[in-house]
């Protein structure tokens, strides 16, 4: 079993970043082989249904997407959505996430964007009929301090549980 973790920002110490390293460490102690990806250090072009697909970032992309079993999407929350790089990661390496099972845990400033996901959850569930682990992850500006360490013990141990779900899911899906 391997698991991809995506960070899809630009910026290495942001929340969503922290998160997804927590999450590589937590499925590390599980024992489940992982990588971590900053998709923001990947350079990929916007995809344009056609050219972005010779890309050769992203064909190598699309082969650890297809060789992976699961993946934990992390994202901050903007205009009630993820974030384009997530979106685009999705556009460019959709076929690869088909029938596999996908975690997700966000970012965002405050409480009311908490349901902002369910579209994102929606397009892969119908489009590549991705198995979602049901309990996503939501952390507000809150949940971390000055230099984005997690300092909330209940997201922490939220997170932890995500790992644990996303494993479980997928082991016995193998």
């Amino acid at each position: 079993m391997k698991t991809l973790i995506f960070s899809t920002t630009h910026h290495k110490q942001s929340k969503p970043d922290t998160i997804a390293k927590f999450l590589a460490n937590q499925l590390e102690t599980l024992n489940i082989k992982n990588q971590y990806i900053n998709v923001g250090d990947l350079n990929l072009p916007m995809c344009d249904g056609y050219e972005c697909y010779k890309n050769e970032t992203v064909i190598k992309l699309q082969k650890e997407v297809n060789e992976a079993n699961s993946f934990i999407i992390c994202s901050p929350i903007y205009n009630y959505d993820l974030n384009a790089i997530a979106k685009n990661l999705i556009e460019l390496c959709g076929q690869g996430f088909q029938d596999k099972v996908i975690g997700l845990a966000v970012t965002a400033g405050g409480q009311k964007s908490y349901m902002a996901p369910l579209s994102f959850i929606n397009s892969l569930l119908i489009d590549y009929r991705c198995i979602i682990v049901p309990r996503y992850v939501y952390a507000t500006s809150d949940a971390f301090n000055e230099d984005n360490t997690i300092i909330d013990e209940t997201i922490q141990k939220r997170l932890t549980s995500l790992a644990e779900s996303l494993t479980t899911i997928t082991q016995k899906l193998q």
